[in-house]
């Protein structure tokens, strides 16, 4: 599919409302995002159309008249790809977005904040010999090789370019340069609106879509001998394929792989300095699995000296999941795979340039960290519940009238908690609020009898709540809950109480409100503890 996509803020304009479908023989259709949007849409339509019908080369209009802020994506709430064809960002009330559909089909979309909100777009083969290979766009739709996954494309407003090196090792592995101008690495910003000049890169061997890269190397490890074509792109934080001139901005290197992969496995350890340490947080990324950081202390990644001497604190990070060998890390972003449902230990360890273990008393320098992969099934037998929920109560301003505990942040902004009572075998639901606050980030991490059932980073509440959900408690013991204010604001640098922790211990719901005292009954004790530490109780 072709593509060309724009944002236009603030547009003052009239727009058609029809119900049902609409058809057009030129090739451009606007939909109106109603004020029911912020409802469940049930007496009228959120999108006027919601199914419209254009022509090949037609365009699709979207426009916000409602009242509150909605992102339109390609697919449907289930694809575990949507909007991999196109993604509006956050479309705030009165801006405007479009699409331009090259390729015949039936297109879906829907809204993730208001996932009620479904539309379908079908796109006709154009009869009209002007549509014929002559279509001129400022960005083009590109799809794999495989022609299983597809980009629309963004032009670049500023001059960038790429090129690589792909250098393979005598054990296998293939170290990939990316050498950039006019580029900026924004692994922080994936997912979030267009900047231009900055984003990440998509690797691809032989025509296979690989991974997202983060930073300037690459490490490719699981090739089989023979020749391999290899091939990188520059996109947005919204993923979108970038041209230049309306070519893509994208290189590629054959290479010759002689034996199978062996990663150095078998070599001896070295002394790292009594300060070295990394810390590891597990992102959960928007459209699947999970971005990855790394924060060293007195330790710095150096993929250009790969293979050379070693030289004290410098070198890369080795990755495994559920013990299994995982990949290399050369920089401290890695974007991680989907994962099937249940735990999973995600364990990073430091390597020297000439691939020797850094160690500290005989115990490599390492650390790890547990996430808790929901089962999709399991959330849609709560009714959808669960999915339909997490996805728009970031939009809906949510109110406890009975909390199972409050606190307080610095600023004055209440947190109050309310948990569904403990049952064992079953989930807990915990609702966050954030009391008169709105565009909060926030951590939240929740343990019964010391061990993890909860721990959602990076969350973001545009209405100052969110919903939660634990895995299956293993017992009706009351919950330990700890918040951790991130600050305020819809992109980094954050506002208000950053780092601040609120701890609530032996929550169980029937006790009401809980001011900001230790309780006198044991039973029923619930401690609010403020302190400027981050604990990392990642799960």
């Amino acid at each position: 599919m072709n593509g060309k996509i724009s944002l236009i803020a603030m547009l003052v304009g009239v727009l058609v409302a029809t119900t049902g479908s609409a058809y057009a023989d030129h090739p451009q259709v606007e939909i109106s995002i109603t004020p029911s949007s912020q409802s469940e849409c049930e007496a009228d339509p959120c999108y006027v159309p919601s199914e419209v019908t254009v022509d090949s080369g037609g365009e699709v209009i979207w426009s916000n008249d409602g009242v509150v802020v909605t992102q339109i994506l390609s697919g449907t709430l289930s694809d575990s790809d949507a909007g991999g064809i196109f993604d509006s960002g956050i479309l705030r009330p009165g801006d405007m977005y479009s699409v331009m559909f090259d390729d015949p089909g039936v297109y879906s979309f829907f809204s993730p904040i208001q996932p009620w909100m479904k539309g379908s777009i079908t796109v006709l083969e154009s009869h009209d010999d002007s549509h014929d290979g002559s279509t001129e766009s400022a960005s083009h739709g590109h799809m794999d090789d495989t022609g299983d996954h597809m980009h629309t494309t963004i032009e670049s407003e500023v001059p960038i370019s790429v090129d690589i090196d792909a250098d393979v090792e005598p054990e296998g592995g293939v170290n990939v340069y990316i050498m950039t101008e006019g580029w900026r690495w924004a692994p922080e910003n994936v997912n979030t609106e267009h900047v231009p000049g900055e984003g990440h890169a998509h690797i691809y061997v032989d025509g296979e879509k690989i991974n997202r890269v983060y930073g300037p190397y690459h490490y490719l490890g699981d090739l089989e001998s023979g020749e391999h074509d290899i091939r990188v792109t520059l996109n947005a934080n919204t993923h979108n394929d970038l041209t230049i001139d309306g070519v893509l901005v994208e290189a590629s290197q054959t290479v010759t792989v002689k034996r199978s992969h062996d990663d150095h496995d078998n070599q001896a350890p070295v002394d790292a300095s009594p300060s070295m340490a990394i810390e590891i947080i597990a992102h959960v990324d928007a459209k699947s699995g999970y971005n990855l950081q790394v924060i060293p202390t007195d330790f710095v990644f150096s993929a250009g000296h790969v293979n050379n001497q070693h030289v004290d604190g410098q070198g890369y990070a080795r990755v495994s999941i559920d013990g299994n060998s995982h990949t290399r890390m050369y920089a401290e972003w890695l974007k991680m795979p989907s994962l099937e449902p249940g735990m999973h230990t995600i364990l990073v360890g430091l390597n020297a340039n000439d691939h020797s273990i850094y160690q500290q008393n005989g115990e490599p320098v390492l650390a790890s960290v547990t996430v808790h992969v929901e089962d999709t099934d399991d959330k849609m037998d709560h009714g959808d519940k669960t999915a339909s929920r997490m996805d728009h109560d970031s939009m809906e301003v949510l109110t406890i009238e009975d909390p199972s505990a409050t606190g307080v942040l610095s600023d004055g902004t209440m947190v109050l908690i309310k948990a569904d009572e403990p049952v064992a075998g079953q989930q807990s639901e915990i609702v966050v609020v954030f009391k008169g606050a709105e565009h909060v980030n926030y951590d939240i991490m929740v343990t019964q009898n010391g061990v993890d059932v909860l721990g959602d980073q990076d969350a973001h509440a545009m209405a100052g709540s969110g919903i939660h959900t634990t895995a299956h408690l293993s017992s009706a013991d009351p919950l330990d809950i700890t918040i951790v204010s991130r600050g305020y604001g819809m992109s980094e640098p954050y506002s208000g109480p950053i780092g601040e922790t609120v701890t609530f211990t032996n929550v169980v719901p029937e006790f009401g409100v809980v001011a900001i005292v230790v309780l006198g009954i044991a039973l029923v004790s619930t401690t609010i503890v403020f302190t400027r530490a981050i604990p990392r109780l990642w799960l």
